[in-house]
């Protein structure tokens, strides 16, 4: 039997479990702002660092015309059994209407590609079944999900069991009951049960407030629930909260973080005894957008948080933001950016206004899988589903970022009127294949020098380069990769030049020679295209071209986090020989296929190559060494 408790109480004792968290001040009933910040100033949305080396996927697209569906909202995600589950609310009607119906897609590839949607629940007459949240566990995938009757009366979790022979989701009933929507999948407490946030909404039940709760399973049995509904403090008005709610589980201790209508800041409650009960929830002193927040805890030891915390979005849903705590502490220091609104490197939606929200996130292997809604130009939750992937390691609060701009550019080209030209001055360089057997390669270099008396060493690095032409583009051939690879030390010698389609002068690189007409390339005219040619040290990264939607403007971003890779850029910063990079591509095409890529002598500045690169404190024995 699932029940309702409007917790007031909050036992304090001796030992451990009163200190729930000394950073979050007195925990008495009180207006004074719970500190759940402590990272100084909070930076406004044009000061946020992005995360190093994320990726980004569509789940599924706004695409009424083809499925006939609008609403869609409520991403969840799980790996299970090596495949990646996602789920939404998906609508053909309004949202929080009776047509609503819980839905989802699986990948096989980490997200790049996904099944057709498969549907959970497609709920029963006045039933809607919507959003939820997955669970695996004991080899068993469930998904709770929210449901209701008619317009959003009578709130309640519903659960399902996929049966992975047919594909269907078999039906487990009403698990809670009296309101309960739940926002985060189930997480394991050390008594032995599930606590599983979320809120209760009070339309069409005998109760007040849409009110933060979690509901507490009996043990391991997952049909089993207990409600426990977490009150307002009284400088929170009840009419003002839309308790959608999120919770970092710490031992006995638990923290509860909840969307506040009233303002554009965190909610936050706190439970000494398993969820049991709670402090009443009053306003924290971290700036939070009025949508669902996700927490938890990486296997770093950091909390996070993901919504949109900045000091100016207000109740902007943009841009999506994730905070973090050092490792072992309970308060939030840094807020690093995940996307801006505006996204037209992609993929998936871009517009100046676009909400991006009710995010959901899990951590595999080193990643943090983050889903998302984007209504992209419509209002309301008129939304695709995307996902961000990021490298956990890349979100230490002690790491800097820091933007090199390209100090030499260039290319050249295989042609007999053309092995000794130089391109050193000219605005964009070309990468790939001109016609049979005519290669265009290009050369990058960055100078990392000022970085040579920072304690600090590289940790991660990715290449940004912006197209300004596919006029050599040839969509018949087929998509082909720009390959970059790291030159060997050999080869350190080049010289961008100063001619635009004209001979190298004196030491100026072409296909010929390094340095004309003097020095010839290690591994011969034009090097090579293969990590296996002399004159190249390794292949770093390779970008794939989709010839039907490449266009001007669009970036290609190579992410270096090979230890090879890294090993050569933290030399560089320490004044070893730097000879750069090499751009190619498969050179497998019978034809033309090549891009021009803007160079550091574009008039555009946002068209030239950037290489952007995360530094961390070098590891000193015994002492542990801050780089402000």
């Amino acid at each position: 039997m699932s029940f309702i408790r409007d917790s007031f109480s909050f036992k304090y004792a001796c030992g451990s479990a009163v200190t729930l968290l000394a950073i979050f001040s007195a925990l008495s009933v009180s207006a004074d702002p719970i500190q759940l910040w402590t990272g100084g100033t909070v930076p406004a949305s044009a000061e946020l660092e992005a995360v190093t080396g994320m990726t980004f996927r569509v789940i599924k697209e706004y695409e009424p015309e083809m499925d006939g569906y609008s609403f869609l909202h409520g991403v969840a995600l799980c790996w299970h059994k090596e495949r990646l589950y996602s789920s939404f609310g998906h609508n053909k009607g309004a949202e929080n209407t009776a047509s609503e119906e819980a839905r989802g897609r699986y990948s096989d590839d980490d997200g790049a590609t996904w099944s057709d949607v498969f549907t959970i629940s497609p709920g029963d007459g006045n039933l809607a079944v919507s959003h939820g949240v997955f669970l695996s566990e004991g080899g068993t995938l469930w998904s709770f999900n929210g449901a209701f009757t008619n317009d959003f009366q009578q709130t309640h979790t519903r659960a399902y069991i996929l049966n992975e022979s047919t594909g269907a989701w078999q039906p487990q009933g009403v698990v809670v009951a009296d309101g309960f929507w739940p926002m985060q999948k189930p997480l394991k407490m050390d008594d032995g049960n599930w606590i599983m946030s979320g809120m209760r909404a009070d339309k069409g039940l005998p109760v007040t407030g849409d009110l933060p709760a979690v509901a507490i399973s009996h043990g391991d049995d997952l049909t089993q629930w207990d409600l426990v509904v977490i009150p307002c403090d009284p400088s929170v008005s009840v009419s003002s909260v839309w308790g959608e709610s999120t919770v970092i589980v710490d031992g006995s201790n638990i923290c509860n973080i909840s969307r506040w209508g009233g303002s554009a800041y965190a909610l936050a409650s706190f439970s000494t005894d398993y969820g049991r009960t709670w402090t009443p929830t009053r306003a924290s002193n971290m700036p939070m957008t009025t949508s669902k927040p996700y927490t938890g805890m990486l296997s770093t030891g950091q909390r996070y948080l993901v919504c949109t915390t900045t000091a100016d979005s207000g109740s902007k849903r943009y841009p999506l933001t994730i905070a973090v705590s050092e490792p072992g502490e309970s308060s939030f220091s840094k807020v690093f950016l995940i996307r801006h609104a505006l996204f037209p490197e992609g993929p998936g939606e871009s517009d100046a206004n676009a909400a991006l929200s009710y995010p959901y996130a899990v951590e595999k292997d080193g990643k943090l899988y983050v889903g998302y809604s984007n209504n992209g130009d419509r209002s309301g939750n008129i939304n695709s589903a995307e996902m961000a992937v990021i490298p956990v390691a890349f979100l230490d609060v002690l790491n800097k970022s820091a933007i090199f701009p390209a100090v030499d550019d260039t290319f050249f080209y295989n042609d007999p009127a053309w092995l000794t030209a130089n391109w050193g001055v000219r605005s964009d360089m070309a990468v790939g294949f001109n016609g049979v057997d005519k290669p265009y390669r290009g050369l990058l270099r960055f100078d990392l020098s000022s970085l040579r008396t920072e304690c600090s060493i590289v940790k991660s690095c990715e290449i940004k380069l912006t197209v300004t032409s596919t006029d050599k583009v040839t969509p018949a051939l087929g998509d082909f990769d720009v390959k970059l690879f790291l030159l060997d030390n050999a080869n350190s010698g080049w010289v961008q030049g100063t001619k635009n389609a004209a001979v190298a002068g004196i030491g100026e690189s072409c296909w010929s020679y390094r340095e004309y007409d003097t020095a010839g390339w290690s591994g011969g005219p034009g090097i090579g295209s293969s990590a296996s040619s002399a004159g190249i040290r390794t292949l770093l990264n390779s970008v794939t071209i989709d010839v039907d939607t490449i266009a001007v403007g669009s970036t290609l971003t190579f992410i270096i986090d090979s230890p090879e890779g890294l090993s050569a850029l933290n030399d560089w910063t320490q004044g070893s020989p730097n000879p750069g990079f090499l751009l190619t591509t498969d050179e497998s095409s019978a034809g033309r296929n090549a891009l021009f890529f803007g160079t550091h002598e574009n008039s555009n500045e946002s068209s030239r190559p950037v290489l952007r690169i995360v530094t961390a404190p070098k590891a000193v024995v015994g002492t542990r060494l801050f780089v402000k």
